[in-house]
Order: structure tokens, then C-alpha cells, then sequence
């Protein structure tokens, strides 16, 4: 892990994470808690399950772990604080009913894995904090969580007939509600395009195209502009949700976007490139109100998530 100092945009420090020594165990989500207090990572590889991470951000000291399922990806916390919901990727393992991890973060305790869909790789709370929304990769399933509850309330597919007719998926490797719970932005990694879900039937409604293999995708904090790594195309798009047309487009240092984090302040937008072999990822720093590119540090072999928070 990587720490850089806003502003002059350098490395501060490196936090290593882990606890085998015979696999390798990458960091592949990252997620501050509302209240900015702790972060919380995956460690996508273990024997045999991953593991999600707590850490404080003052002094970025260890709180506890809990044990997940197979390949843990993206996260999402509640708006309280009190729950994670990890999706378990399972990406070397067989088709399956794969599942979502719940884990109550003040014990780090894993209270459930919930049956969702195949290879589950996005994940999305609302902000009231009543639903989860996941996408998955191998079978197009999108499922809605209860938060209560903890139980499947719904699922539909963003596969749609066309797809099917020409052999094709889309391949939902990323989910974001808007801030009105009322439609979510589903990146299609195959499709190369984002697609819109009205969040009350589970059907697509729109397609946003031209975002060669579309990937974790986030939304600003107002939900006013949509951020879609293109990880195909070695740029990130930003669309005005308004229209949902594509108002920008940023090259990136490096190969593979991963995903986008918002400073603070509101100035800049962070995107994480995992890059490729021995070339290290880097994390690029964009003006939100130019959509230029200010800035670029290298970070490390792999750069996934990353997060933001204040001094």
C-alpha cells in the first residue's frame, strides 16, 4: 500500500499488508468509511479464502480482519459505519452460486454470506443505506441486497437480447447508484459501454457507449458526473448524469484504469492504473472542473483501489 500527500503528490509512506508468505495476496478494493475515520481493503488471494482489512486513518494503524470469501474484490459500507459488504469474486474457481460477505465492522466479524450470482465483481450501497446492489461477470446478474435483512430482495439482468442474439455479454464488472436510489450506472467490460438500471425493476433503460472495457466506475459526491475507467482503452470518460451524455475523456500514464477516488476539496479526481509486468501502476490526478490531467505519481506494481481523505 502507497500513501501520497495531496498537493505535492508524492509517496509519504508504503503499509505493508499481508500475512503469507507462500501466495501472493493482492490488495484489490479499497473504501473509506463515511465518517473517515477507517479504511478497509480486500486481500484478493489466500489459502483458501480472502480477507477484508480495517485500518485507522490516523496513523494508519491495523483495527482487525475478518475472513471473507474466495478473491474478495469491491467493497461498501453502510452510511453508519456498522456493516461492509465485500463481493467474493472467486476468480480462479468453478462456475458456482458465488456470494457477498457481510461483516459488522465495529467486531470485524463476518455475520454472512449471501447467495447472490456467478463471479460477482461490483458492488454498490445505497446512500440511505437500505439496499446493496452487485453485479456479476459470468452470468450478467444484477442482485439487490436487503441491509436490513440480509437476504436477496430482487434480481434482474443487464444482459440484454442482442447480446444474446450476437453471442455476446456484457460482462458487469462494476456498479453505481445514484444519490435518489432510483437508477444505477452498470459498466459492461465486454459490451465496452455503461448501462443504466432503473434500480425499481432491474431493467436497463439506457446505454451509454464508447468505454473500451468498461471497469469500476464511480459516481462524484453530488452523483453529478459518472467516472468510467475504460480499461481497454487507456482513458477514463466522464459523463454528465443529467443526459448521460460523455462530456470528457482523459488519457491515462498507464495501461488498465482500475478506478476513481475524489479529493475532499472537490478539485481533483484520483484514478488508479494497474499497468502492466514490471512497469509500476500510478495514480493520476485530474482538475474535476478542466477534466485535464495535473499530475501523476508511479505507486507500486498493480495500483487498485485508492481512497481520499482529509488532513
Amino acid at each position: 500500500m502507497a500513501v501520497v500527500r495531496g498537493g505535492s503528490w508524492e509517496i509519504l509512506k508504503t503499509i505493508p499488508v499481508g500475512i503469507s508468505v507462500e501466495d501472493v495476496e493482492g490488495v484489490h478494493g479499497l473504501r473509506l468509511s463515511p465518517d473517515g475515520r477507517h479504511w478497509y481493503i480486500t486481500l484478493a488471494h489466500g489459502f483458501p479464502f480472502g480477507t477484508l482489512w480495517k485500518f485507522t486513518t490516523a496513523g494508519d494503524s491495523l483495527v482487525g480482519r475478518a475472513e471473507v470469501g474466495n478473491f474478495p474484490a469491491t467493497i461498501g459500507i453502510t452510511p453508519d459505519g456498522a456493516w461492509a459488504f465485500v463481493v467474493n469474486y472467486n476468480l480462479h474457481g468453478d462456475p458456482a452460486v458465488d456470494t457477498i460477505s457481510a461483516v459488522y465492522t465495529p467486531t470485524m466479524t463476518e455475520v454472512k454470506r449471501i447467495p447472490a450470482c456467478t463471479k460477482p465483481h461490483g458492488l454498490d450501497v445505497s446512500s440511505d443505506g437500505r439496499f446493496v446492489l452487485a453485479t456479476c461477470t459470468r452470468d450478467d446478474v444484477i442482485v439487490r441486497i436487503d441491509a436490513g435483512n440480509l437476504k436477496e430482495s430482487q434480481r434482474g439482468s443487464v444482459r440484454l437480447p442482442e447480446d444474446t442474439a450476437a453471442g455476446k455479454d456484457c460482462y458487469a464488472t462494476g456498479v453505481q447508484v445514484v444519490p435518489d436510489g432510483t437508477r444505477a450506472y452498470v459498466s459492461c467490460g465486454h459490451a465496452d459501454e455503461v448501462r443504466v438500471v432503473d434500480v425499481a425493476s432491474l431493467r436497463v433503460t439506457d446505454r451509454i457507449a464508447g468505454c473500451k472495457g468498461a471497469y469500476l466506475l464511480e459516481l462524484d459526491p453530488a452523483g453529478e458526473r459518472l467516472w468510467v475507467p475504460c480499461r481497454g482503452g487507456r482513458e477514463v470518460i466522464v459523463v454528465d448524469t443529467s443526459t448521460n451524455d460523455v462530456v470528457g475523456r482523459i488519457a491515462t500514464t498507464r495501461e488498465f484504469p482500475h478506478t476513481v477516488a475524489f479529493s475532499p476539496d472537490g478539485a481533483h479526481a484520483l484514478v488508479s492504473q494497474e499497468s502492466r509486468g514490471v512497469v509500476p501502476g500510478a495514480l493520476d490526478v485530474v482538475d474535476r472542473r478542466t477534466l485535464r490531467k495535473v499530475g501523476s505519481v508511479d505507486v507500486g506494481l498493480q495500483a487498485t483501489g485508492v481512497g481520499v481523505v482529509a488532513d
